[in-house]
């Protein structure tokens, strides 16, 4: 991460002093992709309710699909990583899925195959669930 990035934040790169403040950011993060997943997951049930959601969750959905199948890196990941670091707390070396997700399942590491299937499992899931939604 850049120097510039951290400025975001209000914090110089080099400076210790702020490091409850990058703990809060990095927790932060990891919160916003928290709640992204879930969105991605499960917010085309609430098109039902909102179908002008639909202008919010494809995108979501869209990307979180494809960052699985194309092995794109999110860019919160190296975010949460970069803060946690900085703030003087141990990070992962693995990504958001593998470490915080995987392990939920009985996981231990997230192969290749695995990462397109979930990625795939998340675009049809989707596309059944706007199916659903809009034709039924």
């Amino acid at each position: 991460m850049s120097r510039v990035s951290l400025e975001w934040f209000g914090v110089m790169a080099g400076d210790g002093d702020h490091k409850p403040l990058l703990l809060l950011a990095a927790n932060g993060v990891l919160l916003l992709h928290v709640l992204f997943v879930v969105f991605a997951l499960l917010g085309g049930f609430l098109l039902r309710l909102y179908p002008p959601l639909i202008w919010l969750h494809l995108p979501i959905a869209l990307w979180a699909g494809l960052v699985m199948v194309a092995s794109w890196r999110c860019p919160l990941t190296p975010l949460e990583k970069q803060l946690r670091a900085r703030g003087g707390e141990a990070s992962y070396r693995d990504g958001f899925v593998e470490h915080y997700l995987l392990p939920l399942f009985g996981k231990k590491r997230l192969t290749s195959e695995l990462q397109q299937g979930l990625g795939w499992a998340v675009l049809a899931g989707n596309a059944v669930l706007y199916g659903f939604v809009f034709l039924v």
